[in-house]
């Protein structure tokens, strides 16, 4: 081979390679690390069944990257009510949360909470999906990569057992969301909206006679450690959840990286993170269970019942209230329960 041979041949093997690396996702000039806010801790389930596991699977489909630190334990921001706003504030690259904590500006997705919506765990991340296009106005300021469900509620106290829904008339629990609140007052309780992250202290020093939560939100934040009874069997529902991005975040992407993210969210990782919920969810129930110190009671019968015609009724007065704001709220309502 001449020099001039091996000179061609050098460079057109350069140029291979240099188009190779243009287009390959694992450049490293075009290597991009986000930053994930979320506000438990890192040994929760939250972070340890949804959160990590998402990280993992974006690395490696993006084969390294694009990665995402998860930030534990508001080490971006404390406490859950400020996650939505700091995915819009760009805070944080990404954030997970709970409508229920900012109601009012999550009308519409709300609707999943109210009772006898979401259904078992993936058809509620059905639901949601099904009335996307009347939920999506909520979400213009971020980039929603997925919504899911929480495994059913129950019922924590430190105290007094309850053993029928009659049993909650004049007590105080802790709500995750206005929506939960209305279920519990119509109930006979009297509903305390209060900081996850103050909800220990408060049940511990009798401030709150109980608190209504999921078994992973109750586990996580060492609630289950000081409440000897649970109650579950009331149709109480599911907690809706988010994950979002930055907007700026988003527009800055790669189009190769906005098609992991596309790829690895919406509503197959919002079936993912409900299986998930639901798994940990029954792990936490069944440690509890086998604890001779708690009692677990389950409503049934005539009791749960009656406790479902309170909840329909509380279900179609929000759905009123809604209308009357002149949100569509039986729009979305139909959509969500649509065959």
């Amino acid at each position: 081979m001449t020099n001039t041979s091996i000179l061609r041949s050098t460079i057109l093997a350069s140029a291979a390679i240099a188009a190779t690396l243009a287009f390959n996702p694992i450049n490293s000039l075009n290597a991009k690390e986000l930053r994930l806010a979320s506000f438990t801790p890192a040994r929760s389930s939250q972070d340890r069944s949804v959160l990590i596991p998402w990280a993992k699977e974006v690395a490696k489909a993006s084969g390294g990257s694009l990665t995402v630190k998860v930030f534990s334990g508001g080490a971006l921001g404390k406490g859950p009510v400020g996650q939505f706003k700091r995915a819009v504030d760009g805070v944080a690259d990404i954030t997970w949360g709970l409508p229920g904590f900012t109601a009012s500006v999550f009308p519409r997705t709300g609707i999943i909470e109210y009772p006898f919506v979401a259904g078992d765990g993936v058809d509620g991340v059905n639901k949601l999906y099904k009335a996307i296009d009347l939920i999506a106005p909520e979400w213009s300021k971020v980039k929603l990569l997925t919504l899911w469900v929480s495994e059913p509620l129950f019922l924590i106290m430190k105290k007094k057992a309850i053993r029928s829904p009659s049993d909650l008339k004049g007590l105080k629990i802790r709500t995750p969301s206005t929506w939960q609140a209305a279920v519990i007052k119509a109930l006979g309780g009297s509903p305390v909206a209060m900081p996850i992250s103050g909800v220990y202290n408060a049940l511990n020093q009798d401030v709150i006679d109980g608190v209504l939560t999921g078994p992973i939100g109750g586990n996580s934040f060492k609630l289950t450690e000081i409440g000897k009874y649970f109650t579950t069997g009331i149709p109480f529902g599911r907690l809706p959840f988010f994950i979002a991005m930055n907007m700026k975040a988003w527009n800055d992407l790669s189009p190769a990286h906005k098609k992991v993210l596309e790829a690895t969210t919406g509503r197959g990782m919002g079936h993912k993170a409900t299986r998930g919920h639901i798994e940990e969810g029954g792990k936490v129930i069944a440690a509890l269970k086998k604890n001779p110190k708690k009692t677990f009671i389950e409503i049934s019968g005539a009791d749960r019942k009656k406790a479902a015609k309170v909840m329909a009724g509380v279900r179609d007065k929000l759905i009123a209230e809604q209308n009357a704001k002149g949100l569509p709220a039986s729009a979305i309502l139909a959509k969500m329960l649509a065959n």
